[in-house]
């Protein structure tokens, strides 16, 4: 098959809350920006947080890049670009998964049907795209 022919990696990117154990002193505080960003680069995952509004920070993880770098034009790191650029298309599919889901209040069923949900809908965009076996 052609995706499994390919050299193709996964990679996340996503907001976080600035209440998580796991971000370092200097991301929690809400003082410690004024319309710049800092950055926090492991091995496997950058962390980037900037002020979008006052007093607001965002933090953005991201596997994708490790190497921090700003556009030329506006000045925004590459890693908020790429979010804002791939957001819409999280939230078409969470608009197309929710005409299926079935209201439940245990976790259990919730998360076996998003399964099922975005699987189904993830199959109908590949069936979509003519996505054919080579052999």
């Amino acid at each position: 098959m052609r995706l499994m022919k390919d050299n193709l990696t996964v990679t996340v990117m996503g907001t976080l809350r600035r209440n998580k154990a796991f971000l370092h002193e200097t991301f929690q505080s809400k003082n410690n920006l004024l319309k710049n960003q800092l950055f926090h680069l492991e091995t496997v995952v950058s962390l980037v947080s900037c002020q979008s509004k006052k007093g607001k920070n965002v933090f953005l993880l991201s596997t994708m890049h490790s190497v921090p770098q700003r556009c030329e034009t506006s000045g925004k790191p590459e890693v908020v670009l790429t979010h804002n650029k791939s957001k819409g298309s999280v939230d078409t599919m969470d608009q197309m998964a929710y005409a299926f889901t079935e209201k439940t209040k245990r976790w259990l069923l919730v998360v076996l049907f998003n399964i099922i949900d975005l699987s189904t809908n993830a199959t109908r965009v590949i069936s979509k795209q003519g996505f054919h076996d080579d052999n």
